[in-house]
């Protein structure tokens, strides 16, 4: 006997080429998102954009809706994460500010005047220029955000060149093209955390973990507010490191090794003092049972050894034998002493005074370890060194730092501490957690406005607690009005 309605029901073979199909037109129409994006730098409008973001979500829930289980990458949490990195898009800065100066004189200068000589970088971007110690006009960064801005940059230069801007290397088409590529290098990120996590907990907890890791920490307002900083970017390589650590840790391979000591010296390219992350892997390969072979631990270090010795070429090309000194110089690190409890918990942009998910986190890395002793030793070794490197600069407040921007490289290791938390409290529902999460995520939301505005405080300055939780409720309750 036929089931009822078993008559009209696809079967599986045309639903599955259903469900493909309809993957693949929203990842097109993701990547057209994209573009159109960076097109608003050449004068296209923002409904380009948002027409394509839609288009994709739309095709997304087809191929969620057709495709049996586990057919397709796309599911439910993978598209709630996926849509609202599209809808958020839109509001990404798209002009290059700040720190942002620095990296893109250091790209845009070697490739299209072919030398390492910034005087007309800052002029043709309006900027003040740079000086060194000595006096020179100088990029002090390092060239781990240029090398991930390449792509973009050169498909700008190329759009460029076919008569949609001029093909000098600073207009607005060209800074859209390396800010959305900040912002889509941090979309990349939280997706590769919730694969991380979805072999650990449910999807669900995954889903939770992925947006309160995003909404609720400076995460967002570095991809969206201030994206040409380099901290969306050094999220994406210390991610990639983790990812591919977790890959490599059952096995000997050198090879595996060798890619996660690579994503590491990318990390400590982008921003040196993320270099500490290689503490993670390395103490890994230290307490895992048995004596691994030599080769694990070269495959490991070569790759960070030999990009460190490509970034002093280029430091000793710009200030010749003595760049030791002025790197060490101008990037503050001499002769300070930590300042630890202010760096976690001062109203100046302490870590947790104004991102109150980390201790949660922190928490979590301490249930963890009745599981997974060696990740939860590793997660808690890396941040008792990022602490100590970051709060021993001369600036540990981190200057105009929305929170302590710094730590956003152990996001990755923050979310197994998040997962772990919220794992301990599912004896409850779900709901009330999710819910005082998205509570976290509009204080921190609402905290990014108020932050942009100088409501409170200066940003380099302090925050008054009290007048922030009235900023606070002020701010809720006009856009509650509106």
């Amino acid at each position: 006997m036929v089931p009822s309605g078993a008559l009209d029901a696809p079967p599986p073979a045309d639903r599955s080429r259903v469900a493909r199909l309809a993957e693949r037109a929203f990842f097109a129409a993701s990547a057209g998102a994209m573009l159109a994006t960076v097109l608003r730098g050449a004068g296209a409008p923002a409904s380009w954009g948002l027409t394509a973001a839609l288009l994709a979500i739309a095709c997304g829930v087809v191929a969620v809706l057709a495709a049996p289980a586990g057919r397709v990458w796309l599911d439910g949490p993978r598209l709630a994460l996926a849509g609202m990195g599209l809808l958020v898009l839109g509001s990404v800065y798209q002009a290059v500010g700040g720190d942002g100066y620095e990296y893109y004189a250091l790209l845009r200068s070697p490739v299209l005047d072919g030398d390492l000589d910034f005087v007309n970088d800052f002029a043709g971007l309006g900027a003040r220029p740079v000086l060194s110690p000595r006096g020179e006009i100088t990029s002090r960064v390092a060239m781990g955000v240029p090398l991930f801005w390449a792509p973009p940059f050169l498909l700008a230069h190329a759009l460029s060149v076919a008569g949609l801007g001029a093909a000098d290397g600073f207009g607005p088409l060209y800074q859209a093209a390396v800010t959305t590529a900040s912002y889509l290098y941090g979309l990349a990120a939280l997706a590769l955390i919730e694969a991380m996590l979805r072999r650990r907990t449910s999807r669900a907890v995954a889903l939770i973990v992925v947006f309160a890791i995003w909404l609720a920490t400076p995460l967002h307002f570095y991809m969206t507010a201030n994206p040409s900083m380099s901290h969306a970017v050094s999220v994406f390589a210390a991610t990639a490191m983790v990812w591919l650590w977790l890959r490599a840790r059952p096995f000997d391979s050198p090879r595996a090794w060798a890619l996660v000591g690579l994503a590491g010296g990318l990390a400590a390219l982008v921003r040196p003092p993320d270099a500490i992350l290689l503490a993670v892997p390395l103490l890994d390969l230290l307490l895992r049972r048995g004596a691994p072979r030599l080769r694990s631990f070269v495959g490991l270090v070569a790759p960070p050894l030999v990009l460190g010795l490509a970034q002093l070429g280029v430091w000793g090309a710009m200030y010749g034998s003595g760049f030791a000194t002025v790197v060490r110089e101008q990037n503050l690190v001499a002769g300070v002493e930590p300042h630890v409890l202010d760096f976690l918990f001062a109203a100046r942009h302490g870590m947790v005074t104004w991102t109150p998910l980390y201790a949660l986190a922190i928490a979590g890395w301490l249930i963890l370890a009745r599981r997974e002793r060696r990740l939860a030793v590793s997660c808690m070794a890396a941040f008792a060194l990022a602490v100590l490197v970051n709060s021993t600069t001369a600036d540990w407040w981190s200057s105009d730092s929305f929170g302590q921007r710094r730590m956003l490289a152990l996001t990755p290791l923050f979310a197994f501490g998040l997962a772990a938390s919220i794992d301990a409290l599912r004896r409850r529902p779900l709901v009330p957690i999710a819910a005082a999460l998205a509570v976290l995520a509009l204080w921190n939301l609402q905290f990014e406005s108020i932050y942009n505005s100088g409501l409170v405080a200066g940003k380099s300055q302090a925050v008054d607690l009290d007048r922030l939780a009235a900023a606070q409720i002020a701010t809720a309750h006009r856009r509650l009005v509106r």
